[in-house]
């Protein structure tokens, strides 16, 4: 057996409850974006220079792409059907999806960006798990975790992806320290079981799956965090009750109880889960507080890897840096805010040339007050920290 080369030097590791980079303690601010794979060079390039330069540390990625009508409105391959796994034969004038992921990584290498890296979406935004369900003729989105064909053509496409070599920079996905961590699903959901088993079986053999290819990375579900019943924790004011419940089929606890996964993730959008306007902000302090808590009696490092606020939300500026105060005082490790945006090309342009403000939480490396805070905590966190 060939020794890696690499060592572990420049990967991301934990211990005590903490990430760690070289030895050294990493905290992050950070962003998403979910564009990059099916975009050109330029638009690329864009991104990660404006992350850069707003000291953002950690960029997470969507690394999937899946249907043949999914892959074809972006004109991008990646798992257009069942075993295929880039372009077919039959396609021609369009782009390799896993080309596009090395380029990414070999952008983000040159500008010391570290990735985290989504294997599939629990959405049906390019393709997800519902994709899976109809290749094989199954009726509900949630047998994407019990059926076992299922369950094999997703480990095919991670064994696939973790042995790709990076035509760039001619290393393993499995053996690049540029990324940072795999996370098993975008915000997985299993509603048919409120106790969180099924779920809960899944990631725990998906993430054994991942750890018997790839020893070097770490592995994280990538959920909303959130909580079942049979927790001590209970939202504010009763608001959005639902999400501490169970009523997601999600069990934030006993997920971070499993070995095979290193880190905690939870996400904050409060007015899409039905929080009202003028709760928003002590609502979300009461969730981060409960996680990180939670995290802790783990020990595991924590990451607060989506949040956003409308913009039609006043006092939205306020909330992020009074969150992210929050979040960072009480020892969290890492906050990625949805979502950074850049350039952009084609049908996805405004009239001032960037990716459009499709969702409402957009933010651009610009003198906005938003971008502003992000620059100013980033500095204050990261590993440039005076």
């Amino acid at each position: 057996m060939v020794e890696c080369f690499f060592c572990f030097a420049n990967f991301v590791t934990t211990a005590n409850g903490e990430f760690l980079l070289n030895g050294m303690r990493f905290r992050f601010l950070g962003t998403n974006c979910y564009y990059l794979h099916y975009s050109s060079d330029e638009v690329i390039d864009d991104l990660l220079i404006s992350a850069s330069q707003m000291n953002l540390e950690v960029l997470r990625i969507w690394g999937f792409l899946d249907g043949e009508s999914y892959c074809r409105s972006k004109k991008t391959y990646m798992h257009p059907s069942i075993g295929v796994f880039g372009i077919p034969e039959t396609v021609s004038g369009v782009k390799n999806g896993f080309e596009r992921l090395d380029y990414i990584i070999q952008k983000a290498k040159t500008v010391d960006i570290k990735l985290i890296i989504v294997l599939v979406n629990n959405w049906d935004d390019f393709g997800g798990m519902n994709q899976y369900v109809n290749w094989f003729n199954e009726k509900h989105h949630d047998d994407f975790y019990t059926n076992e064909k299922i369950k094999q053509e997703y480990k095919k496409y991670i064994e696939y992806l973790l042995n790709r070599i990076n035509v760039y920079t001619n290393i393993a996905y499995k053996d690049e320290p540029t990324i940072m961590a795999w996370e098993l699903a975008n915000e997985p959901r299993c509603e048919t079981d409120k106790s969180g088993r099924t779920l809960l079986n899944w990631v725990r053999e998906m993430s054994e799956f991942i750890k018997s290819i790839d020893q070097n990375h770490l592995v994280g579900v990538g959920d909303e965090g959130f909580f079942n019943s049979h927790s001590n924790f209970y939202p504010y004011k009763n608001f959005a009750s639902w999400t501490y419940s169970g009523f997601s089929g999600v069990d934030w606890e006993r997920l971070l109880s499993i070995e095979s996964i290193d880190f905690a993730t939870f996400h904050l959008y409060p007015t899409h889960w039905q929080v009202p306007n003028n709760e928003i902000e002590p609502w979300g302090l009461k969730w981060i507080e409960d996680h990180i808590k939670m995290a802790k009696s783990f020990s595991k490092p924590v990451i607060l890897e989506e949040f956003g606020v409308p913009k039609t939300v006043e006092n939205r500026s306020q909330i992020y840096e009074l969150w992210l105060k929050k979040f960072y005082e009480l020892g969290g490790d890492g906050a990625m805010f949805w979502m950074l945006a850049a350039k952009g090309e084609g049908r996805d342009k405004d009239l001032n040339g960037y990716f459009p403000d499709y969702d409402g939480f957009r933010v651009l490396n610009d003198d906005s007050l938003e971008a502003k805070i992000f620059r100013k905590i980033a500095q204050v966190i990261g590993r440039n920290a005076n």
